[in-house]
């Protein structure tokens, strides 16, 4: 998200005071295409804000079995006191990719039935605009993930995708950047069955030459 984009999220959003609003405004009047671009984002932010609760998001995933040696204790953070905070991280999304989404739930891989949409959920430290969502495609020999909200890959650093029963028993199913929209989409074959695994994990892991995990996962869901 650029700096603009940023500050116009915030705005939009009630989280700026009234001298940062004000700012805002002034240069509005000013910037013609500053002007355009906030106007745009009110017309997101505006149609979500009108969605019942339950047209935001599907539901938390089920409870998930302690992997002890990977947790973490988890930090939450509410944006905007007023608006629960998952409401918060879809709208930022929303405003990141202009309401569209990589793939719609409805979406099948060709033979006509839709496999399971299945929630990834920020973990760790990951803040609460982090999200995923993962299918399996081509009949369940691969798997197709994409993400959103998340922090940009630093030099020397990649996220990786697991399957995971805990330290002992993981499988990595491959590596990926994310750029600074925070958003990323990528497919990876399945070398095992997705049902013998209970968690899908993304940990994010420096470029060391250890194929070990990390230890640092950003988002977990239940693989079925």
């Amino acid at each position: 998200m650029s700096r603009d984009e940023q500050t116009i999220a915030d705005y939009l959003l009630g989280e700026l005071d009234a001298d940062e609003r004000a700012t805002v405004e002034a240069r509005a009047a000013a910037d013609p295409a500053f002007a355009e671009e906030l106007e745009s984002m009110r017309v997101v932010v505006t149609g979500l804000d009108a969605m019942p609760a339950a047209g935001w998001a599907p539901p938390e995933p089920p409870p998930l079995p302690p992997l002890p040696g990977l947790e973490r204790p988890r930090r939450r953070r509410s944006l905007v006191p007023a608006r629960p905070a998952w409401a918060v991280a879809a709208i930022v999304a929303a405003l990141l990719v202009a309401g569209a989404s990589w793939w719609a739930v409805s979406r099948d891989d060709g033979g006509g039935t839709a496999e399971p949409l299945l929630a990834l959920a920020p973990i760790g430290d990951a803040g609460p605009a982090v999200s995923g969502e993962a299918r399996p495609i081509r009949g369940g020999e691969a798997l197709a993930v994409s993400v959103s909200g998340m922090p940009a890959s630093e030099p020397g650093t990649f996220y990786e995708l697991w399957l995971m029963d805990g330290p002992e028993r993981l499988v990595s199913l491959g590596s990926f950047r994310v750029p600074e929209s925070g958003a990323a989409a990528v497919e990876v074959p399945l070398p095992v069955a997705l049902a013998d695994f209970a968690v899908i994990d993304v940990s994010r892991e420096p470029d060391d030459g250890d194929p070990a995990h990390s230890g640092e996962s950003v988002l977990r869901g239940a693989s079925t």
